[in-house]
């Protein structure tokens, strides 16, 4: 089975090479939750879902809200824990590790694509 990568099309850029989805009620509460960190080269991608929080948490995320054709809604950097982020209309999110979308220069309407 072939792992997920998740591309910045816009920048041409490689944001993760190991992309979780989570999809059924249970995978999206669950999230991030009791993990210690996230390696920079992984990301959960939440799908149906415009709202996160990141209560009981262990350390910060970065947070990109995205319209159903993936495009960036909206970015929030480096959430600490105990906080909360709401995007009405967005479609999915995707939780890096904090620092993430800074290094990759991710804008507001890049164009963004999870595939083989």
């Amino acid at each position: 089975m072939s792992k997920l990568q998740l591309k910045n099309i816009t920048k041409n850029t490689v944001l993760a090479t190991d992309v979780s989805i989570a999809e059924s009620f249970i995978e999206r509460g669950i999230g991030l939750l009791g993990k210690k960190t996230l390696p920079a080269h992984q990301a959960l991608w939440i799908k149906n879902c415009y709202d996160i929080h990141t209560f009981f948490m262990r350390f910060p995320i970065d947070v990109v809200f995205l319209d159903e054709q993936l495009k960036v809604a909206d970015i929030r950097r480096n959430m600490k824990p105990w906080r909360l982020a709401i995007k009405p209309g967005a479609n999915s999110v995707i939780e890096f590790l904090g620092g993430t979308i800074t290094e990759s220069k991710m804008d507001i309407g890049d164009q963004l694509n999870v595939g083989a």
